[in-house]
């Protein structure tokens, strides 16, 4: 907290010095950055430490397959069925019907990891040593949710990136742009997934 509040200090100084360059919108970005990446990535961190090794693995595939499983299902749903577009000013790829298979896979994708990982950790393998019981019912029902969340940090980060007429936040990997390239979207989840871990849990 005290580091959060030294940076909010920091940039409304450096917006007052050069406020004819560096403006609220170039600060409120600066802030983005730098008080919610590390936020988030700081509850990844807790989800280990809080919940222990298997229950740790376990939510960090719940997160990561929300998003990442339902990016796959709508791109390709999308080219083979896409006909009605989305968002077509901020991300003219996306369509209607690749945003519902993409909800569809995640949600197959997520049940198919949890039932692996649950298997895994029965035979106490590597790090998944003690046994898990899963609640498919709520993993079921949560994964679209996230899913949708994951469009929404997708296309508030394209947003950003055509505010400042970028196409990538880097060049790490050719394709497919930066490392935030990949992980904007699991930006939004990560934190939803920590209170379902904390208040409703998928595992026992």
């Amino acid at each position: 907290m005290p580091a959060v509040y030294a940076l909010v200090v920091l940039v409304f100084a450096y917006i007052l010095e050069h406020h004819k360059v560096f403006t609220i919108r170039e600060g409120a970005y600066a802030l983005l950055m730098g008080v919610g990446l590390p936020v988030v990535f700081d509850l990844i961190l807790q989800l280990r430490d809080q919940f222990g090794n298997e229950q740790g693995i376990l939510y960090l595939a719940f997160l990561l397959g929300s998003a990442w499983w339902s990016d796959i299902g709508g791109y390709f749903t999308g080219v083979l069925f896409g006909k009605h577009k989305l968002c077509p000013e901020i991300s003219p790829k996306k369509t209607v019907e690749g945003l519902i298979g993409g909800l569809v896979f995640a949600i197959l994708g997520n049940i198919g990891i949890m039932a692996l990982i649950e298997r895994i950790a029965a035979q106490g393998i590597g790090y998944l040593a003690s046994p898990l019981t899963l609640h498919f019912g709520r993993i079921c029902l949560l994964t679209p949710l996230l899913a949708l969340l994951s469009v929404v940090g997708d296309l508030s980060f394209s947003i950003i990136k055509r505010t400042y007429g970028i196409k990538d936040y880097g060049n790490l990997m050719p394709g497919h742009g930066g490392v935030l390239d990949r992980f904007d979207s699991v930006l939004f989840i990560t934190p939803a997934v920590y209170f379902i871990a904390t208040y409703w849990p998928i595992a026992f």
